[in-house]
C-alpha cells in the first residue's frame, strides 16, 4: 500500500489554484488529505467554512469527515501564530455543525428547497429514504391493469412458464425492469431494435433441435446418457409437435419453451465408446450438439435485445405512473434531487450562477463512485460563470475542484458509477489543466 508522500501533501495544502485529482487506494490518506485542503483555504482567507462544500457518499461518512475536520481545525488553532489565520480558523469551528460536508443528495435537497419555484416542484417536498413501497403500490396498480389487456412486449414475458421457487418470474422481471428504467431515466434517447427476424430465427432453431434429437433413434446404446439427451430432445420436439397440430405456433411460447429447454441439464451430459451409431463417430454428434446449443443460446439472447427495446416503450405508463403519484404527494426519491439539479442548473443561469457564487470550492471524496449525475453536477458547479453549454462543455475554474478516489474501486460499479465514468472525468479535468497526484 503507498501513502500520500509528504511532497504530495505540501502541493494538496499549499497550490490552492490548480484543480487536483488524487488517486491513491483505501486507508492511504486521501481524506486526511482533503480535510488538509480545506484547513488550509480556511487559514489563507481563500474561503470560509460557508462556501466550501465538501461531498462524501454516505451520511456514516459525513459524520466522520467533520469529526476529522473538528480535530484538523482545533490543531492548526491551536498551532497558528498569527492573529488573521487563527480568527478564520475559530470562525469556521462555529461553523462547522452548519458546514455543507455530507451527501450530494443533502447538498442538493439544500439547492432545490431554495429554488423550488425555477426547478417547478413543490417548495415543501419531502424525500422518499425508501421508494420501495410506493413503486410497489404504484407497480401492482399498472400490473392489474396489465394483465387484462397486455401489449405484445409484456404479453412475450407472461407466456414465459415459471416454478414457484424461479425468481425470474413474469411478475418479477417487469417489477424488475420497471425500476430499472426509473433509475435510468434521465437517458431519454430511443433505443434501437437490433436487425432481426425473429420469427424466422425461432423456425430454423426448433428445426436444427428437431434434427438434432432425431439422431436418438439411431444410437447403438440408446440407455447411454448421450443418446438420452438427444432423445430429450427429440420428446420435446414431440410435445412440441402436438400442441401446435392443436393451437397453432405461438412464436410468444415457443421462445418461451426454448429459454426453458436451455437450461436443462442434458446439454451437458456424456457417455462412453467411441461410436454413437454405426458409422456415426459420438465426437461429431457431441460437437453438433454443442453447436446446437449455442446457436439456441444466441437465437434467445437476440430475442431477449428485440424484447428490451419494446418492453421499454411498453413500461413507460409505469414510470409515468410512478411520476405522477410522487408528484401528487409532493415527494422526490434520490433520484430526482439529482436529476432535477442537474436540469436546473443546464437550464436556469441565474439559478446556477447564484448557486455557484456561495460555492468557492467543491472537494470530492471517493470520487469512482459518482454517477453520472453527481458528475455533471460538480463540473456545473466548478465551472466558470461566463461559460455555457452541458456540464461537460464548460471550462472550469481553476483550483474550485479537488477530488480523491480510487479508480480500482470504481469496478465495483457502486449504484450507477462505473470506470469509464470515472476516467471521462479525469481526462476532461486534465485536458483543462488539472493535476493527477498518483
Amino acid at each position: 500500500m503507498t501513502f500520500i508522500d509528504e511532497g504530495e501533501r505540501q502541493r494538496i495544502a499549499s497550490d490552492l489554484d490548480a484543480t487536483l485529482i488524487v488517486e491513491a487506494a483505501a486507508g492511504t490518506g486521501k481524506t486526511t488529505a482533503l480535510v488538509s485542503r480545506i484547513v488550509a483555504l480556511i487559514q489563507t482567507g481563500r474561503a470560509t467554512l460557508a462556501t466550501i462544500v465538501a461531498v462524501t457518499f454516505t451520511d456514516a461518512a459525513a459524520g466522520e469527515l467533520k469529526l476529522r475536520l473538528r480535530t484538523a481545525l482545533e490543531r492548526a488553532r491551536a498551532d497558528s501564530i498569527s492573529s488573521e489565520p487563527r480568527d478564520r480558523l475559530t470562525l469556521a469551528l462555529r461553523q462547522l455543525e452548519e458546514a455543507r460536508a455530507g451527501t450530494i443528495h443533502s447538498f442538493c435537497g439544500d439547492l432545490l428547497r431554495a429554488h423550488a419555484v425555477e426547478a417547478g416542484i413543490d417548495p415543501l417536498f419531502e424525500v422518499i429514504a425508501d421508494r420501495g413501497s410506493l413503486y410497489a403500490d404504484v407497480f401492482e396498480r399498472w400490473y392489474g391493469r396489465v394483465l387484462r389487456d397486455p401489449l405484445p412486449g409484456i404479453l412475450r414475458v407472461l407466456r414465459r412458464p415459471i416454478k414457484a421457487w424461479d425468481q425470474s418470474s413474469a411478475r418479477a422481471m417487469l417489477f424488475r425492469a420497471g425500476l430499472d428504467l426509473i433509475d435510468h431515466r434521465d437517458f431519454d434517447e430511443p433505443w434501437v431494435s437490433p436487425a432481426f427476424d425473429r420469427v424466422s430465427e425461432l423456425d430454423a432453431i426448433a428445426h436444427e433441435i428437431a434434427e438434432l434429437g432425431a439422431l436418438a433413434k439411431k444410437a447403438t446404446a440408446p440407455d447411454d446418457w448421450f443418446a438420452k439427451s438427444l432423445e430429450r430432445l427429440a420428446l420435446w420436439t414431440e410435445e412440441m409437435n402436438l400442441r401446435e397440430r392443436l393451437l397453432g405456433r405461438d412464436y410468444g411460447s415457443l421462445e418461451a419453451e426454448l429459454h426453458l429447454l436451455l437450461r436443462e441439464r442434458m446439454w451437458g451430459w456424456k457417455g462412453k465408446g467411441t461410436y454413437f451409431a454405426s458409422g456415426l463417430r459420438r465426437d461429431e454428434v457431441a460437437n453438433k450438439r454443442e453447436t446446437v446449443r449455442l446457436r439456441l443460446a444466441d437465437v434467445l439472447c437476440r430475442c431477449d435485445a428485440e424484447l428490451a427495446v419494446l418492453l421499454r416503450e411498453e413500461l413507460r405508463a409505469l414510470v409515468e405512473a410512478y411520476e405522477i403519484e410522487k408528484k401528487r404527494l409532493g415527494r422526490l426519491d434520490f433520484f430526482d434531487l439529482l436529476l432535477v439539479t442537474r436540469d436546473v442548473l443546464v437550464q436556469s443561469d441565474a439559478v446556477r450562477e447564484r448557486v455557484s457564487a456561495g460555492v468557492s470550492h467543491i472537494l470530492v471524496d471517493e470520487f469512482q463512485d459518482t454517477d453520472p449525475l453527481q458528475a455533471e453536477i460538480v463540473l456545473l458547479l466548478a465551472a466558470k460563470p461566463s461559460t455555457k453549454g452541458q456540464a461537460f462543455d464548460r471550462e472550469l475554474s481553476p483550483g474550485k475542484l479537488f477530488v480523491v478516489g480510487d479508480p480500482k474501486q470504481a469496478i465495483y460499479r457502486f449504484r450507477r458509477a462505473d470506470l469509464a465514468l470515472y476516467e471521462r472525468v479525469k481526462q476532461h479535468l486534465l485536458s483543462q489543466g488539472a493535476s493527477c497526484l498518483l
